[in-house]
């Protein structure tokens, strides 16, 4: 795996230095324990992994926009690889994506073009508040789990609920197209 910081290698026996080692160590037991995942996540899935990818590899660090909504965090963006890529995103998404949405009016398009300008000025922002919704880029923490196979495959437990996406739509997606001109 490469990328933006050059070649990654997914390997839980490498070396590595004091913290990434503590770090590892200290996640090597965590399984899921909240109260909304279902029993059988809990006790099946995530205490399974425990047993079976007892080896443990941290990925890098991607940053995302993530907004509040009543009493929890949402993801709002896309994985970016550095925090101005996630400012960017934002940014993006309020000034021009959510118009075109229809989900505001001229008027309301113009709060948040402002808002936007207004964030863009400051000196690595990291919070944006705009019409009663919070905006917070987020840094995250990844880690995969590693067997004697190779990496965990997806859990039974996992939900996927979109469709693979078609590579060649159908022509009915397309429309009637009249190729007669």
């Amino acid at each position: 795996m490469s990328g933006r910081g050059g070649g990654y290698v997914i390997d839980h026996a490498a070396a590595v230095g004091l913290t990434e080692g503590l770090d590892r160590m200290g996640l090597v037991p965590v399984s899921y324990t909240s109260e909304r995942f279902p029993p059988d996540v809990l006790a099946a899935d995530s205490q399974r992994a425990l047993r079976t990818h007892p080896g443990l590899v941290l990925l890098p660090v991607v940053f995302r926009v993530m907004e509040r909504k009543e009493k929890t965090w949402w993801m709002a963006s896309s994985q970016q690889p550095t925090p101005q890529d996630a400012r960017r995103s934002l940014a993006h998404y309020l000034k021009t994506t959510l118009p075109l949405t229809g989900e505001v009016d001229e008027q309301e398009a113009a709060v948040y073009a402002r808002a936007v300008e207004a964030f863009t000025r400051r000196v690595r922002p990291n919070e944006l508040n705009v019409r009663g919704r919070c905006f917070e880029i987020a840094r995250i923490e990844r880690m995969m789990r590693i067997g004697p196979a190779g990496p965990e495959g997806p859990r039974r437990s996992d939900v996927d609920d979109q469709e693979p996406t078609k590579i060649h739509p159908s022509m009915d997606e397309w429309g009637n197209i009249d190729y007669s001109e």
